[in-house]
């Protein structure tokens, strides 16, 4: 994998968010956690999408970890995103988003597995 910093002009994904264009997104981290790479701010504002392709951005906070933990949290961070900025669509948006993550990263198990203890903890959990 290699990473390409320059100028793209395209659309935030926020602003343009289909569950297919979800699904191209969970390829992407996919393929960044296989590398190692954890994005740390995934959100639909930092994606690009131009000519149907997507392109992270904003790798201030990024890190290199082999930790199913730090991609588990990656994750939920972009779940409570989508959550937050799409809730009429977020659920089949995360969906969307973890069949292509499934698609191209072979622990993608072991991340969804402990998505769940990271989802049960009391600074994620919600209010009643």
């Amino acid at each position: 994998m290699k990473i390409t910093m320059s100028f793209i002009k395209g659309n935030k994904l926020r602003d343009c968010l289909t569950p297919k264009l979800a699904k191209k997104a969970g390829k992407i981290v996919g393929k960044l956690h296989d590398n190692i790479i954890i994005h740390s701010d995934l959100t639909t504002s930092n994606m690009i999408v131009k000519e149907k392709e997507i392109y992270m951005i904003d790798f201030g906070l990024s890190f290199f970890s082999t930790k199913i933990e730090d991609m588990a949290v990656d994750i939920h961070l972009f779940e409570k995103a989508l959550e937050s900025r799409h809730s009429d669509i977020h659920a089949q948006c995360f969906d969307a988003f973890i069949e292509g993550y499934k698609k191209t990263f072979s622990k993608s198990d072991k991340v969804l597995k402990r998505l769940e203890i990271v989802r049960k903890r009391g600074r994620y959990k919600k209010s009643i």
